[in-house]
């Protein structure tokens, strides 16, 4: 017989065997290797495998099939590298890490620390609008300021812009021995109201289940006592999205203006986060920096498809700013959503 004409069987033979193949993988009972995607209780000690479902085709998945399964990692777009210490990017609604680095190092926080003094400022004042003094002692803290005038009087409302927005150490320490004073009174001859705050602040970490985590300042200026890790810092951010999201809130305004109780000094707050005008669907951010801690940064931002919200973390990074663009950047382009 001619050569085609074996050529024809031979062509129509593999057309058979290729189409079993392809239909035993659409119907789940054959699969191509793959690296799995990381999805799992959050920060479990071992990580179960997720077996993604029957896809429409062999390489995507299907969001409107699968749901849960978004986004699947893209294993074409290598791990970044980052200028940080430690690192995370995770969907908390869904428990799905998307990049973690040293989520378990402990590392001083710097100025993070403020989103612990602003939950328990919330927790013990009953009137936001209630109002507190700034004294000489308040203003001697490094960093920054925030203006405040000494003798002026700021409602606890304005004291919290202060200090998530310009991440005023000064506001911080307003608010503590304000706050601390009522906590446990001005006349403990073994503890300052300073003192009743960061216990207090201690006491809200271990009910969060914060083991990590340990506070000795209101301001997050002290590295060697006041730390957490990327886990804790998660779950904080979390808890805090749950119970208090007006801290978010505030901590998200590019810029704003304060006044005292009189209306005559006017205080214009610019944000920390240098990134905020640039990104887009930002939710929650606090930045922090010390010379012991470098750069930390916060970033709660939604997904591309505008349905669950993305926390990224970042610590111990020299270029905080460059490293959660890049990290953010790195999630958009490594999942398929």
């Amino acid at each position: 017989m001619p050569a085609f004409f074996y050529k024809n069987i031979l062509m129509l033979f593999a057309a058979v065997i290729g189409a079993a193949l392809l239909s035993l993988v659409l119907t789940g009972v054959l699969e191509f290797p793959r690296k799995d995607v990381e999805s799992h209780e959050l920060f479990s000690a071992s990580i179960a495998p997720a077996r993604l479902p029957v896809m429409e085709n062999v390489f995507f998945a299907s969001a409107k099939d699968n749901p849960d399964y978004i986004p699947i990692r893209n294993w074409i777009i290598e791990e970044p590298i980052l200028d940080a210490v430690a690192a995370v990017a995770i969907i908390p609604a869904k428990n799905k890490i998307l990049f973690k680095e040293n989520i378990d190092e402990q590392r001083p926080i710097a100025s993070l620390t403020k989103l612990m003094t602003a939950v328990v400022l919330l927790d013990s004042i009953n009137n936001i609008n209630e109002e507190a003094s700034v004294k000489y002692s308040h203003i001697m803290a490094e960093g920054e300021s925030g203006g405040l005038v000494v003798g002026e009087s700021l409602s606890f409302v304005n004291l919290l812009k202060i200090m998530l927005i310009a991440s005023s150490n000064d506001a911080a320490e307003v608010i503590a021995e304000a706050v601390g004073s009522r906590i446990g009174g001005d006349n403990n001859i073994l503890k300052t109201p300073r003192d009743f705050f960061i216990e207090k602040m201690n006491k809200k970490a271990g009910q969060w289940g914060l083991d990590d985590t340990h506070f000795s300042t209101p301001t997050g200026l002290e590295d060697e006592n006041n730390f957490s890790t990327v886990k804790n810092l998660a779950n904080l951010i979390m808890k805090i999205s749950v119970a208090y999201p007006e801290i978010w809130r505030i901590s998200v305004m590019p810029v704003a203006d304060v006044k005292d109780s009189t209306g005559l000094i006017n205080h214009h707050l610019i944000n920390t986060n240098k990134l905020i005008p640039f990104l887009d669907d930002i939710v929650g951010s606090k930045t922090g920096y010390t010379e012991g801690a470098k750069g930390n940064i916060i970033i709660i931002q939604q997904d591309p498809i505008k349905k669950d919200n993305i926390i990224y973390i970042i610590l111990g990074s020299s270029e905080r700013f460059a490293a959660i663009r890049s990290l953010i950047d790195w999630v958009h382009k490594a999942y398929l959503w």
